[in-house]
């Protein structure tokens, strides 16, 4: 009789548990693909309203075609296409997460109206003018950005203030030119290298402080950036006349006019063994009216000894 009831009770537990098995199969539930994560559904209806105008393929944004003023970048974005934004008419902000490896050249070139960019920490590569002319008030550049690449922010005439953050190591050639606004920029200390023209004609720039590591400043890196206040000083500057050091070429090219005089230049050249126009324009030049011309020939007031 104990054995039947135990058999008994066994059966009916194990028809009430797939009761409540089937019980709990027949109620819908949300897909949920891992723990803590929005079920699929929502996120088909975000991923929908979040690309509204991009155009992505394998991870690459080629062309926004919204008209949104304010836009931010999915993070299902690896890299930026050139020309992507262009001469967005509406564009007004964008945000760029660090999930964006890259930038393509000139992907947001001419956007006017574009006033606010956030480059976030994990961008490490932008393209030539990727921002030229555009309306950027101000840039915080990331530290995983180590260069900024040629004519980046190029004639963005309303920016005003740049930040760096340490890990940039180069700014390229023309980055910043013509940024006519500029007044202040806070170059990282780990940066080494100062394209050529990187700040000419940043005319509204009033300090900058140059980091002891730079080790490379190129050709008119800050040329075009002097205040309005300083111009008669300089112009009186550069009237002064030039100061000419006696270097060893123009001693001996010297000493064979003295010599020799009146002496002709191919004479100079003839007694030298190379060419002199170099040595007897900056003699002609830094003379003064203490030398004279007689024909094509040359000769001071001094007069040698026979």
């Amino acid at each position: 009789m104990g054995w039947w009831m135990t058999m008994k009770n066994k059966k009916l537990w194990k028809f009430m548990l797939i009761l409540l098995m089937s019980t709990v199969l027949l109620i819908p539930a949300p897909a949920v693909s891992a723990v803590g994560q929005k079920p699929a559904e929502w996120e088909n209806q975000e991923r929908a309203a979040n690309t509204d105008g991009f155009e992505i393929e394998n991870g690459v944004l080629k062309k926004y075609t919204g008209k949104a003023e304010h836009v931010e970048i999915p993070g299902t974005v690896t890299s930026i296409g050139d020309l992507a934004f262009s001469e967005c008419e509406n564009l007004k902000s964008v945000v760029i997460p660090g999930t964006v490896k890259s930038i393509g050249n000139s992907a947001f070139y001419g956007c006017e109206t574009l006033t606010d960019v956030v480059l976030s920490e994990g961008v490490e590569s932008i393209g030539s003018f990727v921002f030229y002319a555009s309306g950027i008030k101000s840039v915080a550049i990331p530290g995983s950005l180590k260069k900024v690449t040629d004519s980046a922010f190029m004639a963005c005439k309303s920016l005003k203030r740049v930040t760096m953050a340490k890990g940039v190591k180069e700014l390229g050639s023309a980055v910043f030119n013509g940024c006519s606004s500029l007044e202040d920029v806070e170059i990282a200390e780990t940066v080494t290298v100062i394209g050529s023209k990187a700040f000419s004609s940043c005319t509204s720039l009033k300090s900058i402080t140059i980091p002891k590591g730079v080790r490379t400043i190129g050709n008119i890196a800050f040329q075009m950036c002097t205040k309005k206040e300083t111009y008669e000083y300089l112009i009186r500057v550069a009237k002064q006349p030039k100061k000419y050091v006696l270097t060893d070429v123009l001693l001996e090219t010297l000493s064979i006019i003295a010599y020799k005089q009146p002496v002709t230049k191919l004479e100079v050249e003839k007694i030298r063994g190379v060419k002199s126009d170099h040595a007897v324009n900056i003699i002609w030049c830094a003379s003064a009216g203490g030398w004279t011309r007689r024909g094509n020939r040359f000769c001071s007031g001094l007069r040698r000894n026979s």
